[in-house]
């Protein structure tokens, strides 16, 4: 076994004069004290670059070990789009630069606009796919750990 620390957070001083902010670990914690999530440790990191216009995928559970994982980071400092994969489904979104995007191994992606109202059944991502139109080439990052 292993230990992941995690360490994210955020802090927004709003025009009113408050800060919000959000963290990892126990509402006592400081913003800087890892949270500790214990693993197996196997582990997948691609470090890349990626042209514009262009799709890449970056990780395939036939091809890539883990096949199934628990945790999963990826950076990128150009904005781009991640999909995530799985065999049913598939969700896309916007990865900010320079802001890591951090995300599970299972999803669910509806094709509908349906609010959840008891627990989902999600799927293990299968591929991981980036599509690069920032109009720059892309250097980026990839981590998943079971």
């Amino acid at each position: 076994m292993a230990t992941l620390k995690v360490i994210n957070n955020i802090s927004l001083a709003t025009s009113t004069g408050a800060t919000v902010t959000a963290k990892q670990g126990s509402s006592s914690d400081a913003s800087t004290t890892a949270f500790d999530v214990t693993v197996t440790g196997t582990t997948h990191a691609r470090d890349g670059s990626l042209a514009t216009a262009t799709a890449a995928t970056i990780y395939d559970s036939t091809a890539d070990l883990p096949a199934t994982f628990d945790h999963g980071y990826f950076w990128s400092d150009q904005a781009c789009q991640i999909q995530l994969v799985t065999s049913a489904t598939n969700v896309t979104t916007d990865v900010i630069a320079k802001v890591p995007y951090v995300f599970t191994g299972k999803i669910l992606g509806a094709t509908d606009d349906t609010n959840i109202s008891a627990a989902a059944t999600t799927t293990a991502i299968d591929e991981i796919t980036l599509w690069n139109g920032s109009g720059s080439t892309m250097n980026y990052r990839l981590v998943i750990v079971d």
